[in-house]
């Protein structure tokens, strides 16, 4: 009856152990700046990739905003990247008259920009909207941490959103681990 028990209580041991280890994987994320992104396979596409959100700062305290980005990469930056960005203001934002950023000198227009939704948030708004950009902009993008994007709303109110200092070192490290692979 003992060794019965004893045995039983092994083998609940080891697979409890052993589903604790399978149910713990992740997407590849850990290691330098690949915390700052994922990246999934998608068969003959290569790899989707998702930067997480990256924080901007306003000179306004009331607003700030934040970008991240998706895209799929084999060898080379080719197609389309979606690019959604988020703006916090005391009042919602439905539409916009122009969005662009500026990075390095370069005004990257954002064009075709829809509403994703807007929502409250304790005493702001959170205004989520989406558009696409080249791929093959993306590095160039990158290649520094001084960004700074750029919003018109409907009535002509201009909104600028620099990079955080927290979102520089990620971007830096963004740009040495996931943009050095591409050709």
């Amino acid at each position: 009856m003992k060794k019965r028990f004893l045995l039983l209580s092994l083998l609940l041991i080891s697979l409890s152990i052993s589903l604790n280890s399978c149910l713990g994987v992740k997407p590849a994320t850990s290691g330098g700046g690949k915390k700052y992104f994922e990246s999934y396979y998608v068969g003959d596409e290569g790899n989707q990739y998702f930067i997480k959100p990256l924080a901007l700062v306003s000179e306004y305290e009331e607003a700030k905003a934040t970008l991240d980005i998706s895209f799929r990469s084999k060898e080379s930056l080719q197609g389309t990247a979606q690019m959604n960005f988020s703006v916090y203001m005391p009042e919602a934002v439905h539409s916009l008259t122009r969005a662009y950023l500026y990075v390095n000198n370069t005004e990257f227009e954002l064009s075709d920009i829809k509403l994703l939704f807007v929502e409250r948030e304790k005493n702001s708004f959170q205004s989520r909207f989406s558009t696409t950009i080249p791929a093959e902009k993306l590095k160039s993008i990158f290649n520094t941490s001084d960004w700074q994007l750029v919003i018109i709303k409907e009535k002509g109110k201009t909104y600028k959103f620099d990079t955080a200092s927290s979102s520089k070192k990620r971007i830096e490290a963004i740009n040495t681990n996931l943009f050095t692979i591409f050709k």
